[in-house]
């Protein structure tokens, strides 16, 4: 079906998007200016985004503004229409607004979401290639249907900081939810239970 090669395609991405995301935010960190300008040059020229010379702080945030768009993309694979906290016309659009902090933080979530779409493609693939539930290709859409109802943005943050050992992120998300032990946390770990039940079929 278009779902799974669509998801396929997305899927297959994912490492690129991992490193790039990572280059990000390290390059976000070191600055963009003086000795790291060559350093985003380059980082726009090998995405297919052409740096404007004499303009790194036009090139800073238009890169924000493909990160946004990366990140609607990757919502689309999995068919997940809405993914609250995540997007804001803003940021589709582009900003004069953008940060060193910003630039991170959208980078994360983009990065979170480039994890769901992997997460999606493997659970899909096995929910289709699952003889017991009889449904074959069919099976993609009522899969669909249970992760667009499942996902959660900050469930992949906190999967990616506990993957990478992140323990900063890891309580950033935490903190974003209500802290250790809230309402939101356990909410939290039921989603993540709900999107690996899914993932493995169990």
């Amino acid at each position: 079906t278009g779902l799974r090669m669509e998801s396929n395609q997305a899927a297959a991405k994912v490492p690129e998007q991992h490193f790039n995301n990572q280059q990000i935010i390290r390059l976000a960190s070191q600055g963009y200016t003086g000795s790291t300008a060559g350093a985003w040059a380059k980082l726009f020229s090998a995405n297919g985004l052409q740096s404007i010379p004499g303009d790194a702080t036009a090139n800073y945030q238009q890169l924000g503004h493909f990160m946004a768009l990366q990140s609607q993309a990757n919502a689309k694979a999995m068919g997940v229409q809405n993914i609250p906290g995540q997007l804001t016309a803003e940021a589709a659009s582009g900003s004069t607004n953008w940060t060193p902090t910003a630039i991170k933080r959208a980078t994360r979530i983009n990065d979170a979401n480039a994890t769901g779409v992997e997460l999606f493609n493997q659970g899909m693939e096995r929910a289709i290639n699952d003889s017991a539930n009889g449904k074959g290709i069919f099976a993609a859409r009522d899969f669909q249907n249970a992760w667009s109802r499942t996902y959660d943005v900050d469930a992949m943050r906190l999967h990616n900081a506990i993957q990478s050992g992140d323990t900063a992120e890891q309580n950033a998300v935490i903190q974003a939810v209500g802290g250790k032990n809230s309402p939101g946390a356990k909410r939290l770990a039921a989603k993540m239970q709900a999107l690996d039940a899914l993932i493995s079929g169990r």
